[in-house]
């Protein structure tokens, strides 16, 4: 209910302020993809080993219109298969021009943290069947706020810097369930330089307020009981309440429009929680041959274990052993396995080939690998696509 109001928030915004003799102007892009992993007891990126259609496959229309010469408002639409097509709002915003080379956007944004943010969901842009899954992992990436733009010439280079400040609140997952995230004072920026067939870029975003809703009874359990032994900063340090939280990435890419080769780096840290500390990499190089291009990527995600344990003292306030609760001395190994829930250790391999057989229309075919350094979670994923823009 409260996404299908939205939406229609979003419509009446459109329609009522854009003038009787303006046009709205449509585009759109859509995927329709499938696969499936190559064992009975695999699972990767969403896909089992039955040959499923969800995970890569969606539909979008963007509405745009000129208010006047220097107001826009741009609306886009969106249904996922993964979300069984319940159509959402993905981008909703407002554009003031203030000069030549500046811009002002409010509303619904797309949190620019990554070097496809913008056209993380148009497959048709990128050479790939979907981004990198070890570095484009961020439990969120829209925000309701505003950014500042700037576009300038540096010489030979383009430089195009963006502001941003906003706040999310929604549903993401967390301990491998849904919970209720609220990320307030969000602010960061990230600059990004165009000269000859190379691209670099650089981020870094921070909040002063990440608060996870956790329902997990085991997690709250746990914090009950560190809060009956006295240590409740130990209880602090299990949950996300109010803690502070960075990300940064670095990117670059080389493309002369024969050979490509290109990269980005991430960290994510939410200190005083049990939130690992995770850092993603990739480095991809691909060779076009006419409509043909052929690439290869390999990606790796290295998290580290938060420390919440660090906070117990050697001898708690309460010293006895608490009626019906495990001893004091076992709390620590608790708390190290729930962080450790939280780390990833994985490397992919992934191969693929992309044919644009017509305009605005490109096939791709992914062959993709994972090993997981730290279990068994071992797959072999075939997958594929046709991706357009319109």
């Amino acid at each position: 209910m409260k996404k299908n109001s939205f939406i229609l928030f979003c419509l009446v915004l459109l329609l009522t302020t854009t003038p009787a003799r303006a046009d709205v102007e449509w585009s759109g892009f859509a995927s329709f993809g499938g696969g499936f992993t190559t064992a009975s007891d695999e699972e990767l990126l969403g896909y089992t080993n039955d040959l499923g259609f969800k995970p890569d496959t969606l539909f979008a229309l963007q509405a745009s219109s000129f208010i006047s010469d220097r107001l826009s408002v741009t609306v886009q639409f969106m249904a996922r298969g993964e979300d069984d097509f319940d159509v959402g709002v993905e981008w909703a915003y407002l554009r003031y021009k203030l000069s030549d080379s500046w811009t002002i956007n409010a509303g619904k944004l797309r949190l620019p943290m990554y070097s496809y943010s913008d056209s993380l969901d148009v497959g048709y842009t990128y050479h790939w069947l979907r981004p990198p899954a070890s570095v484009y992992r961020a439990p969120f990436d829209t925000i309701l706020g505003m950014n500042f733009t700037n576009n300038m010439m540096l010489g030979n280079a383009l430089i195009s810097t963006q502001i941003i400040t906003g706040r999310f609140n929604d549903e993401i997952r967390f301990n491998r369930e849904p919970v209720q995230a609220d990320v307030h004072n969000i602010i960061g920026f990230n600059t990004t330089a165009e000269q000859g067939f190379w691209t670099l870029r650089g981020g870094y975003f921070v909040t002063n307020d990440v608060s996870l809703h956790v329902t997990n009874p085991n997690l709250l359990g746990l914090a009950d009981i560190l809060r009956a032994y006295g240590v409740p900063e130990a209880a602090d340090a299990l949950l996300a309440e109010g803690d502070k939280g960075s990300f940064g990435g670095v990117g670059f890419m080389y493309d002369n429009s024969d050979f490509f080769f290109g990269g980005e780096y991430t960290a994510l840290r939410v200190p005083g929680s049990m939130v690992a500390r995770q850092f993603s990499q990739y480095l991809t190089l691909g060779k076009r041959f006419g409509n043909y291009t052929v690439h290869g990527t390999f990606e790796q995600t290295k998290d580290s274990p938060a420390r919440p344990e660090r906070h117990l003292p050697t001898v708690p306030p309460i010293t006895a052993q608490l009626p019906g609760l495990p001893p004091y001395s076992a709390l620590a190994g608790f708390l190290q396995g729930a962080a450790a829930s939280e780390v990833k250790r994985y490397d992919y391999y992934t191969l693929g080939v992309r044919y644009d057989f017509d305009r605005g229309v490109a096939l791709k075919l992914d062959i993709t690998k994972l090993n997981d350094t730290r279990g068994n979670a071992d797959a072999n994923l075939i997958s594929f696509a046709v991706q357009t823009v319109f």
